[in-house]
C-alpha cells in the first residue's frame, strides 16, 4: 500500500479524534496524553498544544496514520501520540511512522537522543519501538509506563 506524508492540517484533527471515538475504552493506557474520548475541537486543541510538530501517513486523500514529536529538552525529542487507523494496523504503517517522525524531529532539531513513554501492557508498541533501537531506561519507567529511550548515532543541525 503507498502511502504519503505530510504535516498534519486541522481536518486531520478532526480525522483523528472520530477514530478514537468508538475506540476509547481500548486507549484508556495508549499514551495518548488525553482523556479519551474527546470531541474533535477539543482533540484539535489539545495536539496543537505540543511544542513540536503533528504528521499523518495518507492513502490517497485520507489519513490512517497520526504522531507527534515534542522537545523534551535541549538535545531530546519526545514522540507522542502514535496512532494507526483500526483496520490499517499490522501492515508496517506504525513503524513507517515513527520512522519518519522521528526523522524529522531530528533533522529540525538536530536533537541527539529521542524518548517515548510506553504502556508497560502495550507489547505492540513496545516490539515496535525495540526494533527501532529503543531501550527501557529503568530509573524514569514506573509501574504502568516504561520510558524508553533511543540515542542516534550521527546529530544533524537543526533545519530552520
Amino acid at each position: 500500500m503507498n502511502f504519503t506524508v505530510r504535516e498534519a492540517r486541522p481536518p486531520d484533527f478532526t480525522a483523528v479524534a472520530e477514530w478514537l471515538q468508538p475506540e476509547a475504552s481500548d486507549l484508556s493506557g495508549a499514551g495518548l496524553r488525553l482523556p479519551v474520548p474527546l470531541a474533535p475541537p477539543e482533540f484539535e486543541r489539545q495536539v496543537q498544544t505540543c511544542d513540536g510538530r503533528s504528521y499523518v501517513l495518507v492513502v490517497g486523500a485520507d489519513p490512517i496514520a497520526f504522531g507527534q514529536y515534542a522537545l523534551d529538552g535541549e538535545s531530546t525529542v519526545q514522540l507522542w501520540r502514535l496512532i494507526v487507523r483500526k483496520g490499517f494496523r499490522r501492515m508496517g504503517h506504525g513503524s513507517a511512522l515513527c520512522a519518519l517522525v522521528m526523522d524529522a524531529a531530528v533533522t529540525a532539531t538536530g536533537a541527539r537522543a529521542v524518548t517515548v513513554e510506553v504502556d508497560r501492557d502495550n507489547m505492540a508498541a513496545r516490539n515496535l519501538f525495540a526494533a527501532r533501537g529503543f531501550q527501557v531506561v529503568t530509573a524514569e519507567s514506573d509501574d504502568r509506563t516504561l520510558y524508553m529511550r533511543c540515542m542516534v548515532r550521527q546529530s544533524r543541525a537543526p533545519q530552520g
